[in-house]
């Protein structure tokens, strides 16, 4: 398997994804959303290294009830 450093919950949506960033020890990063265009995500999570996504069907899932 491969060694990521942040996970990435994204729950997509027609015009806006909700997301949630993840530390591997479980410490939510940030939470947030983000235009759902392959331009905007490519901005906010292109330049993130070693991530793992998930994709979502509520931001519950990964933020432990944080959204």
């Amino acid at each position: 398997m491969h060694e990521y450093s942040t996970v990435i919950g994204l729950d997509l949506g027609d015009r806006y994804s909700a997301f949630c960033l993840v530390s591997r020890e479980g410490t939510v990063l940030e939470v947030g959303r983000v235009p759902a265009t392959p331009d905007a995500l490519q901005r906010k999570f292109g330049p993130m290294e070693r991530l793992l996504l998930l994709n979502s069907r509520g931001l519950h899932e990964v933020c432990g009830g944080v959204w």
